[in-house]
């Protein structure tokens, strides 16, 4: 699956679409990312984690994918069924434009997901963002609980759901969890198998 969207690429945010940049590195332990988070009384391990950035230098955001379940192989990832929360943290000004055209632009790019891109749009127009933007510090959640359904906040102000569609959880995680581990942003925190390594670069679309 291609990733020709924001959420890897600083190239949106930065007006440089045609920039040759490079994919997502794991987010390291000294990354703002929480070890383990709590939703709703659960507690939460992060499994995977990716940071987007061009040119090995502009960092745009950190993306975090939580568990109940401690999680070392990447197909359990995507086989995981329990409560789940992905979080991203902006690290730099992003416009909504940009984001919504990216996420747009990704959807489009995997045929598997895009019916779900009316859902995408109108989640995107439901955040309350400050000057239509994204922010340096902005933490948007997606949080899945098989019993509760899908819930999204911006700033820890809820915004979307509760929505009982555990597909559209899965399409939006797939936003950032590739079946192929070597084109996914999101990569294991604790890998006990052999992960391939990261293809060498990647290309946003125009």
């Amino acid at each position: 699956m291609k990733h020709p969207a924001w959420m890897w690429s600083a190239g949106l945010a930065l007006g440089l679409l045609t920039q040759s940049i490079e994919p997502a590195h794991a987010a390291t332990s000294n990354t703002p990312l929480p070890d383990a988070v709590e939703l709703h009384g659960r507690r939460l391990t992060l499994n995977a984690s990716g940071t987007g950035v061009k040119a090995l230098v502009v960092q745009v955001y950190l993306v975090g994918l939580y568990g109940s379940n401690r999680v070392g192989q990447h197909q359990a990832l995507l086989n995981d069924n329990g409560a789940r929360r992905l979080t991203l943290k902006m690290l730099r000004d992003i416009s909504e434009s940009d984001f919504k055209s990216g996420l747009q632009d990704t959807l489009e790019a995997t045929p598997a997901l895009t019916r779900f891109g009316q859902q995408v749009r109108a989640i995107v127009e439901s955040l309350p963002l400050d000057q239509g933007r994204l922010k340096h510090g902005d933490t948007l959640t997606i949080d899945w609980q098989p019993e509760q359904g899908l819930r999204i906040a911006f700033n820890q102000r809820p915004c979307f759901g509760p929505i009982r569609q555990a597909d559209l959880f899965q399409a939006l995680l797939r936003l950032w969890l590739d079946e192929d581990p070597r084109r996914s942003v999101l990569q294991l925190e604790r890998p006990v198998d052999d992960t391939p390594s990261r293809v060498s670069a990647w290309k946003a679309l125009p």
